[in-house]
């Protein structure tokens, strides 16, 4: 085989041999491991900003040659809508009992939002896409061992991503793997001129650029992708709650890792 390209491979598959968890090394039925003596030629393109639980990355580094490259899983390989409204929790949306009067501001969760947003604005994120949510308080029932005991009630603060992201990134990394493969003699056609294949001009210079072979950013580039581009893969929305404001506490499929690292398999035979 002469020529293999990879767009972030991810293996997450349940079964006994991992005990369902999704983030480990040993996946069911599955041989990642290709021979540096059978494939010639092995491009693996790496998402830099991929970082949750469930998206552990199947490396094909050092036998072969990994890219890393501003973005999540799906940046890289496609497969977002070319114009997304987010709408998405970025940190887990915490409670806390207070009295009644306590305003929800004034609360040990509320700074942890703030601190929170400060941590992702530091990183380049957009202040203006950041907001702490505040869900309706809850009254909580009376004591009933201490029925003089003073109302209070439950508080919730979080920190949200809310902004429009577009969809083209992936056509940036669509256009970099195409060269790639042409440079070891893959017959391919060039790319057409359709508007699937079209990328925006503001990202015109760095797509030239990667193409090229130059996987550098500017800090202009970098704050540009953060704002319109790069999506927000990891998150704590729970794909069955609804905007009603109530807590659903059942399991996060798209919550990050715990320390912000991805977890990365290593190019190795596992069976």
């Amino acid at each position: 085989m002469g020529f293999v390209g990879l767009f972030d491979t991810v293996a997450s598959i349940v079964g006994w041999d991992n005990l369902g968890n999704l983030s480990s090394q040993h996946i069911p039925l599955l041989q990642l491991y290709l021979r540096p003596n059978r494939i010639g030629n092995v491009v693996q393109l790496v998402a830099r900003d991929e970082k949750r639980f469930n998206f552990a990355l199947s490396e094909v580094g050092p036998d072969h040659l990994e890219i890393t490259l501003p973005g999540v899983h799906s940046d890289i390989g496609g497969g977002y809508r070319a114009l997304l409204q987010e709408e998405l929790m970025v940190t887990p949306l915490q409670s806390l009992e207070v009295a009644l009067d306590q305003d929800v501001t004034d609360t040990s969760i509320y700074r942890d939002a703030l601190e929170a947003k400060a941590c992702w604005i530091a990183e380049g994120w957009p202040d203006d896409a950041l907001h702490i949510v505040t869900p309706n308080a809850e009254r909580l029932p009376p004591d009933s061992e201490d029925r003089m005991a003073p109302p209070r009630k439950r508080v919730y603060a979080g920190l949200q991503i809310k902004r429009e992201v577009r969809g083209e990134l992936s056509r940036v990394y669509c256009r970099v793997m195409h060269a790639l493969a042409k440079a070891k003699n893959v017959p391919f056609e060039d790319i057409d001129d359709k508007p699937e294949f079209q990328i925006s001009e503001e990202l015109e210079p760095l797509c030239d650029r990667f193409v090229a072979g130059d996987y550098t950013l500017t800090p202009a580039e970098e704050s540009l992708l953060r704002r319109r581009y790069i999506h927000t893969s990891a998150h704590w929305n729970h794909p069955l709650a609804k905007a009603s404001g109530k807590v659903i506490t059942l399991l996060y499929i798209n919550s990050p890792m715990e320390n912000g690292i991805r977890v990365r398999h290593p190019h190795v035979r596992t069976r």
